[in-house]
């Protein structure tokens, strides 16, 4: 890091690097390549060969090979730079790399049509190389051969680089004390032993080094040993002193007052501010010079403004295009389905599903789609009023547990319950804890205690409903205590032995009881060993769970994922670009469950989505539909359940919102809207319980003598939204933050036998089955009246097409989907 020569190390399908960065300070560097540099907001100085730029808002410069440059800022700012190998270009120009620009936008007028257009190139490819895009890199090259080309023959200077830098003689000596300045920061350095390492004078090196560098050498040597230092201070919990002094500094107060000087706070300040904060590093592949990235989230606000400026950009919206063609033997071996993504829905809290609207939703849902189990957080919060103490006696009113349970076993709905959250009376510490209308998430102050509320509540339920009944119910030991920023214990491990006395409490009853656990987050599966940990101490203890629990949300780091959940509305998620991500998790469950002879053992994914934030816009619209077909289809009866988080958008872990589409994760609106992930639901249900065959994009069932063929096309998120970036999607326009591919897909269905069919055609698309794209359609109002639910709910049902075909052996299904776009067929003899 730091070093004056910068070794660029490009793709090789690609002549440039690009980075969208805040300055702050960047050392004195060079390298081969020619670099561009645009302020897209604020201001910086730049020193070229000795030459002092005040470089404002939309100004413009080219770094030429081999020039010396360094960069600072003391004000927020964003530059885009991108550097470039002119060798790359020598084919198709003589002696392209040698070639030196004069290309300096200040010097101009601001509006000189020469600049606005480079500006433009310059984030269109900038643009492209963030979001990488199916053949993303061949409309960079294309980019890239037309900036060079305007270059070229606007900007070209007559004289070469190596008579016009004067500084390239000294480089290899700079280069020189730089690599020892590098690797002995940490030592007493002084002016006397660096310039006697070099035969010369103290004098003339000091000069020499402030000459070329820009800055005198205490300095740089200090902010080497300050660049090392930051690493250490955001990085460890080493205390300042200790750090101070490891990285060269004579004591804690000469670091102090550098770092005040540098960054205008204490370091023990800026370590509170900033030691969370992980740096996006757009270009990983380079070991020279260290930037200090912006937020993703900054990067495409002052992108954005410079592709609005020339003509128009519509080619950046330009859909690319795929072709399957699959053929499918009717006659082959029938595998039976079980359909085990039916056994399991959620609610958000117990009393919740004490709440009319829920209730509606849920009997919609079962007329629909007809779950099995539903699960629910909070059977034991105070608002179920199960849980009372006084005087040291506890006592126990289960009004509110029959209520709901009766419901829900009115409407086939069989409960799943989750054994959480903590009365307040039985915490020991009523202050921790969790949503809108809060839950307690602290231990107990007594494990007897919670063993006597568990027994009790058990007991009740076998009394009330019988032991054939409860026996088959699931019983889940609290939520998410792999999650220490949310659910997690303050105790550390005591989640194994909540779990043990919970279990022995429950099997003391009855043995066919059926208790399980540990309900944690995929992350901790794939990026941890707290599952292993969690069965190793189940089977020293004899309690082993009935059935393992795990949740499914995409995410690649949990500071960047659940952290951001907490803070409500505008918190960003950054989402795993890994599209398989859900078989992958399942995957690596069971090459767990097999190191401990479990495979047998019955998993349940008692939550999933593609984002655990209740305002991702994205949860409403059309693109849930191929993400539900998708993940379905593709793990078909490999778990035992699949817990889809959430039945409804009703629920009170953030205050409800008054937007009716806010980005919440239902199938349903708060206001009784069906949004396209329901269709998707009801259309699964539609599959028969023969499989005849699957495959990327597609299924074909067969139930009876008729057939059933869902076809979708799944568009994943594009690498600026997965990386936090919300600055492409808005209240109205959802879709710009996908890799939007449209699909085309034939069927050849093979040996079906001869005769006159009825087809039924089933369309979730954004003009039918999408509720959120109608909404749009009829003007997006905030507030909605009985008759504009009405209206959407009509109009946003799937499209229907009835019609009769005969068919000669074969049948040939050709379809071309929009992206996210959803069809059903049923094909049905007759008679």
């Amino acid at each position: 890091m730091g070093y004056i020569h910068e070794t660029i190390k490009f793709d090789k399908s690609l002549p440039a690097n690009i980075l969208v960065h805040e300055v702050d300070v960047v050392q004195s560097h060079w390298h081969e390549s020619i670099e561009i540099l645009l302020v897209a907001h604020g201001e910086v100085e730049l020193l070229v060969d000795g030459k002092k730029y005040n470089l404002k808002e939309d100004d413009l410069i080219i770094i030429n090979s081999k020039e010396i440059h360094c960069i600072k800022s003391e004000q927020s700012n964003i530059v885009i730079a991108a550097q470039i190998d002119l060798s790359y270009f020598n084919d198709l120009y003589e002696s392209m790399d040698k070639i030196n620009f004069n290309c300096k936008s200040f010097e101009y007028s601001k509006d000189d049509k020469r600049f606005v257009l480079i500006r433009k190139i310059l984030a269109e490819i900038t643009y492209n190389y963030i979001r990488q895009s199916n053949g993303y890199n061949i409309k960079i090259n294309s980019l890239l051969n037309e900036l060079v080309y305007i270059l070229i023959n606007r900007f070209k200077c007559s004289t070469e680089i190596k008579n016009k830098n004067k500084n390239y003689k000294y480089l290899e000596r700079l280069n020189r004390v730089i690599s020892y300045i590098q690797q002995n920061y940490k030592e007493d350095i002084t002016l006397n032993s660096i310039s006697s390492m070099e035969y010369l004078s103290p004098q003339y090196f000091s000069k020499f080094f402030e000459k070329h560098m820009g800055v005198n050498f205490l300095t740089y040597l200090n902010s080497i040993r300050l660049e090392h230092a930051m690493k250490d201070l955001l990085n460890t919990d080493y205390n300042i002193t200790d750090i101070a002094l490891h990285h060269g500094f004579a004591n804690v107060k000469s670091f102090t007052n550098l770092f005040k000087n540098t960054y205008k706070e204490t370091p023990s300040n800026y370590r509170k501010k900033f030691c969370n904060i992980k740096e996006i590093k757009n270009n990983k592949q380079n070991e020279g010079i260290n930037y200090l990235e912006c937020n993703a989230s900054r990067q495409m606000d002052f992108i954005f403004k410079y592709l609005k400026v020339v003509d128009n950009t519509n080619d950046l919206e330009m859909i690319d295009k795929i072709e399957n063609i699959i053929d499918i033997d009717l006659n082959k071996t029938i595998k039976s389905i079980k359909h085990t993504w039916k056994n399991l829905i959620t609610i958000g809290k117990a009393k919740e599903g004490l709440m009319n609207d829920v209730q509606d939703h849920l009997r919609e849902i079962q007329s629909k789609i007809g779950f099995k189990y539903i699960r629910f957080h909070g059977i034991f919060d105070d608002g179920m009023m199960i849980y009372d103490e006084e005087n040291n006696n506890p006592s126990f009113n289960f009004t509110y547990v029959d209520k709901l349970f009766d419901f829900l076993l009115s409407i086939n709905l069989k409960p799943f319950v989750e054994l959480g959250f903590m009365p307040s009376k039985l915490a020991l510490n009523i202050d921790k804890t969790i949503f809108y209308t809060k839950s307690i998430i602290s231990e107990p102050k007594d494990i007897n205690l919670w063993n006597l509320l568990v027994e009790k509540f058990i007991r009740h339920c076998v009394n009330r409903y019988g032991l054939d009944e409860v026996s088959s119910w699931y019983f889940e030991v609290w939520n998410e205590p792999d999650m220490n920023l949310m659910f997690a214990f303050d105790k550390k491990g005591y989640y194994d032995e909540f779990f043990k006395e919970t279990y022995n409490t429950i099997k003391s009853i009855n043995s066919k009881l059926r208790v399980g656990g540990p309900s944690i987050l995929g992350y901790s599966i794939l990026k941890d060993t707290y599952l292993e940990k969690y069965l190793d101490y189940c089977m020293e203890n004899n309690c082993k769970p009935d059935f393992i629990t795990f949740h499914s949300y995409p995410l690649d780091s949990l500071d960047a994922g659940m952290n951001n959940y907490l803070v409500g509305n505008d918190a960003k998620i950054f989402i795993s670009k890994n599209e398989n991500y859900l078989k992958d998790l399942i995957n690596k469950l069971n090459e767990i469950l097999k190191k401990f002879e479990l495979e047998k053992t019955s998993l349940y994914m008692t939550e999933w989505n593609s984002t655990p934030s209740h305002r991702d816009l994205t949860n409403d619209t059309l693109y849930k539909a191929s993400y539900i077909a998708k993940n379905i289809i593709e793990n078909l009866d490999v778990l035992d359940g699949f817990g889809y988080w959430i039945g409804t958008d009703l629920l009170e872990e953030f205050r409800i919102d008054e937007e009716v589409f806010h980005g919440g994760l239902g199938l349903i609106t708060n206001n009784g809207i069906k949004k396209s992930a329901f269709y998707a639901y009801e259309l699964l249900s539609k599959l028969g319980d023969g499989l005849i065959d699957t495959g990327d994009g597609y299924i074909v069932t067969k139930k009876y003598d008729s057939y059933q063929i869902m076809i979708y096309n799944y568009c994943h998120f594009d690498n600026i939204y997965s990386g936090g970036d919300i600055s492409q999607i808005s209240k109205i326009d959802r879709y710009n933050v996908f890799n939007n591919i449209e699909k085309s897909i034939t069927l050849n269905l093979e040996n079906i036998k001869s005769g006159e069919y009825l087809f039924k055609e089933y369309k979730i698309c954004k003009e039918k089955g999408s509720a959120f794209d109608t909404w749009v359609n009829m003007g997006s109002p905030k507030y909605l009246d009985e008759e504009d639910i009405i209206y959407i709910n009509n109009n946003s049902a799937p499209e229907i097409k009835k019609y009769n075909k005969y068919i000669n052996k074969n049948c040939i299904i050709n379809d071309n989907l929009a992206p996210h776009e959803v069809k059903f067929y049923t094909i049905q003899p007759i008679y």
